[in-house]
């Protein structure tokens, strides 16, 4: 009998062994969860700072990840082996990332079978685990994260820092910037005894000034990084320039010159490393100077990046230097995109649509070529054990071949989260990362086939075509931006001699043709703060083809028009083309489903299918090469407009039902001879992106 109720009962410890464990993690991190998105709310400075503090399900989906795999050939049951590691988040905020890191680091150790947890989080908390930032309120609610994870743990010491930010007399101080060029940085406070700050090799205790606002400070020594992981601040150099916000005009305009300055690429002395060579765009925002004050302290062939950025840094122009340096100096692992209408964001706080990213540098004769791991997700998850089960469902899943066919979709409870698709470093068509770009791998693969070589190729069609393509640049000058625009002229409603386009009512742009509604009367003088350009500058880049500058895909209607006089505008580019043959035939290939996929595929993501066409992207972005075509069908492209140009087309979500898209689709096909664009159609129209709904 003894032997009969022991084996349920085994049967039954084994089976709710898991479930405690899960439960016991959600306690820990949820609990978290709770108190760190209180505390976001609460901590006004960082609207000023531009922090967006990881959500607590996407810093638990990275840190799964990050250690896949990784390091290799490791014994986690060897509760010394993870301390031995060196860790930072230079932007630490509350700690979510580093929390992350712990727990997943103890996860690994007990499913290896390790005994050691509590001795194992005391190690990694005092050794392995370094954070920084500038809010001292945030560094002691991450310290007391980190203890609340084992509150019977007493810990010795933490390396959390408080960096200084701002100006005193001489010093000038950009936070964890200040490790720029540089492996040291006076700090305002650390979480440390005095005696141990002054005992340990990585921060040593200073006289004097050590910041804005300390009368004794320490100096940090970063070590060399095993692990960079971070969610660094976003603010742009652009719109009134709010890199530093937070603090008085005069003193950012020291801050922004002195990044400035450090931004510049140096090579140190007898350094044999090209990463010293290597630049960020201050107009990307401070993300891309914090992944470059990351990158050159991790160790060559094993040091990791695991980084929380916006999703412009994958196609973004201001992002192009960031990508260059991961592109020459790390192996593009993995970068995960949320196309879930109802979170585009990683973040909290933030509506902005975001990526995770990570990537393992290179050692000095690794040149093979990478492929890198695209993950889109149908639904980003909303809590701790969610994101172990989209983990575990990457994790177990082989990517899709971006030259082959087929999905690799991601299964979590029955229902499909997402796909996974491997992209060869060769077809980052225009050095972007354009496997983000579609929800879809079908449309991905439909969309840099015809950008890359020209290809038409509708998903579910057996016969392919070739169409000849050029670079939008080449076939005319795309005119001012708003800022020129303003730069010498205002709006008004007397005819002047200036003609305008203004705005972006849906309600209006139904059609292909448009006219103007607008007029500009140039300026006498310049604008406060601004120089005054000169008016035949500007007038004459004045075209009649109009391409959409910002878009909402969910309910804009068209996306290029012409209108029979040339205009300006403060919403749409004005092209000039040097044969006006050329303007109704690219009217209707940009509204064509193959004019759409390539700009959904150039496209800068801000929120959504809220997405911008930069006039750098427009420039470079393939379309029908017009010098290619026969007259005949040059012809046809024009009286195909003259057809359709009157003809009200719906907002892009009801393009599959809209019967003058379908004609205009129906036309190109025939003119061009390539393959029924009607599948096409339908899967651009569903796209989250554009439909605004979930797959």
């Amino acid at each position: 009998m003894d032997t009969l109720d022991d084996g349920p009962a085994e049967l039954q410890e084994s089976a709710i062994a898991p479930l405690v464990k899960a439960m016991e993690d959600t306690r820990r991190l949820e609990g978290h969860d709770l108190s760190g998105r209180l505390f976001h709310t609460l901590l006004t400075d960082a609207k000023f700072t531009g922090a967006y503090y990881t959500s607590v399900p996407a810093a638990t989906l990275l840190s799964r990840l990050v250690f896949h795999e990784w390091p290799a050939g490791v014994d986690w049951s060897d509760h010394e082996f993870p301390a031995s590691l060196n860790v930072a988040d230079l932007a630490c905020g509350t700690g979510t990332l580093l929390m992350a890191v712990a727990s997943e680091v103890e996860r690994r150790h007990s499913d290896a079978g390790g005994r050691h947890a509590p001795e194992l989080h005391k190690a990694m908390v005092e050794q392995a685990l370094h954070g920084y930032d500038v809010q001292l309120s945030a560094v002691h609610f991450a310290a007391t994260s980190l203890a609340m994870l084992n509150p019977s743990i007493q810990f010795d010491r933490m390396n959390l820092y408080v960096m200084p930010l701002g100006v005193e007399g001489d010093n000038v101080s950009l936070g964890s910037l200040d490790f720029l060029r540089e492996h040291e940085a006076a700090v305002q406070f650390a979480l440390s005894s005095d005696d141990m700050a002054t005992a340990t090799s990585d921060a040593e205790r200073v006289s004097g000034s050590g910041g804005r606002g300390a009368t004794e400070g320490v100096i940090a020594k970063l070590p060399s990084l095993d692990l960079a992981i971070m969610n660094p601040p976003f603010t742009r150099s652009v719109g009134g320039n709010l890199l530093f916000g937070s603090l008085p005009q005069v003193e950012r305009r020291q801050l922004q010159a002195e990044l400035s300055r450090r931004l510049k690429p140096v090579t140190s002395r007898g350094s044999t490393s090209g990463m010293q060579h290597r630049q960020a765009s201050a107009t990307a925002g401070l993300g891309a100077a914090f992944v470059l004050a990351a990158a050159p302290k991790l160790r060559p062939g094993e040091g990791r990046l695991a980084l929380v950025l916006p999703l412009t840094v994958c196609t973004g122009s201001s992002w192009r230097q960031t990508r260059g340096l991961i592109d020459q100096d790390f192996a593009l692992d993995m970068v995960i995109a949320s196309h879930d209408p109802t979170r585009w964001n990683f973040s909290d706080s933030t509506d902005l649509s975001e990526a995770l990213l990570i990537a393992t540098r290179r050692s000095d004769e690794d040149d093979a070529e990478q492929h890198a791991v695209f993950v889109n997700l149908w639904q980003n998850p909303t809590g701790v054990l969610d994101a172990h089960r989209v983990a575990q469902a990457i994790v177990a899943t082989t990517p899709a071949n971006f030259a082959g066919t087929g999905s690799a979709l991601l299964e979590v409870d029955g229902r499909h989260v997402g796909e996974m698709v491997s992209i060869p470093e060769s077809k980052f068509v225009g050095k972007k990362w354009s496997g983000v770009q579609f929800a879809r791998a079908d449309l991905l693969r439909s969309a840099l086939r015809l950008l890359d070589d020209g290809e038409v190729w509708v998903p579910g069609e057996s016969e392919t075509a070739s169409v000849q393509l050029c670079a939008f640049g080449e076939l005319g000058q795309i005119g001012p931006d708003r800022r020129d625009l303003w730069d010498g002229f205002e709006r008004t409603d007397a005819v002047t001699a200036y003609p305008m386009v203004e705005n972006h009512d849906t309600e209006q742009r139904r059609r292909l043709f448009t006219e103007p509604n607008k007029y500009l009367a140039p300026l006498t003088k310049p604008r406060q703060g601004r120089l005054l350009k000169p008016l035949a500058q500007i007038w004459q880049k004045a075209g009649r083809l109009l391409i959409s500058e910002r878009i909402w895909l969910n309910t804009i209607r068209v996306v290029a028009m012409q209108s029979d006089t040339r205009v300006l505008s403060n919403v749409w580019w004005p092209i000039r083309t040097e044969d006006l043959s050329h303007e109704k035939a690219l009217a209707v290939w940009l509204n064509s489903s193959l004019g759409l996929l390539t700009i959904l595929a150039q496209r800068t993501s801000t929120k959504g299918g809220w997405v911008a066409m930069k006039k750098g992207d427009l420039e470079k972005t393939p379309v029908l090469d017009m010098r290619r075509l026969s007259s005949s069908q040059l012809r046809r492209l024009s009286d195909l407009f003259d057809a359709v140009s009157e003809h009200e087309f719906e907002r892009l979500p009801r393009m599959a039902q809209c019967p003058a898209r379908r004609s205009l689709d129906d036309g190109i096909s025939e003119i061009l001879d390539v393959p029924n664009l009607a599948t096409l159609r339908h899967l651009i129209a569903s796209e989250p992106v554009v439909s605004n709904r979930r797959l």
